[in-house]
């Protein structure tokens, strides 16, 4: 597996320069908003996106913003637990662009935990996947809901500054058990707060194991 870092470029466009025939690509973009997160800087690269938004109001602005792709109104990740693998549509680049800390109903979600093992359903058999990591959060003390999730999902303690080789490994692994082998991982940083690189993205091209 090749891992590119890049400490020095903060644009989503540097993975996407990774990414084969980038034209020829299928894009779902599970946490959409208006369209101002990613799909701005996929929508002229890009063969097809598809967004998915649980916000009325964002959807409608993202209609009106992009009226020429395809979004819809649902809970993402309800949606990608419940579905039947045979019925999902499958996609080349899937985009997890999630929050951070707990959110939704009581708080139900945290970051991309409650997703993660069912994403592959939506996989082609080569596929690319951008996902937020947040190696070492802020206002972290303040959030005992989150810091208690963090810990179950990464199976550790002190998650307030996870180790990047440990966040690699950890990714590969779920997407290993799902049948996927991980050919490349690039790693580029994402947002500073006071700082603090607290939020990467993780870009990994996978390929069916047969």
């Amino acid at each position: 597996m090749n891992v590119n870092i890049n400490l020095t470029e903060t644009s989503l466009g540097n993975i996407l320069n990774e990414i084969d025939d980038l034209s020829s690509k299928n894009v779902l973009d599970i946490f959409a908003r208006e369209g101002d997160w990613q799909t701005e800087f996929l929508v002229d690269k890009v063969k097809s996106i598809e967004g998915w938004e649980i916000n009325p109001q964002f959807v409608d602005n993202f209609k009106k913003n992009f009226p020429e792709i395809k979004c819809i109104c649902r809970d993402s990740i309800k949606y990608i637990k419940e579905i039947n693998k045979k019925d999902a549509d499958k996609f080349d680049i899937v985009i997890i662009d999630n929050g951070m800390n707990c959110y939704g109903e009581n708080n139900i979600y945290c970051e991309h935990f409650d997703l993660i093992d069912d994403i592959h359903k939506f996989f082609n058999d080569e596929v690319y996947v951008i996902l937020n990591v947040a190696k070492s959060p802020f206002n972290y003390d303040n959030s005992s809901d989150w810091m208690n999730r963090r810990e179950k999902f990464y199976g550790t303690k002190s998650t307030d500054n996870l180790r990047l080789d440990f966040l690699m490994d950890f990714y590969k692994n779920i997407f290993s058990s799902s049948n996927f082998e991980c050919e490349k991982l690039y790693v580029e940083p994402r947002e500073l707060h006071n700082d603090n690189l607290y939020l990467y993205h993780f870009g990994f091209k996978l390929k069916r194991i047969k």
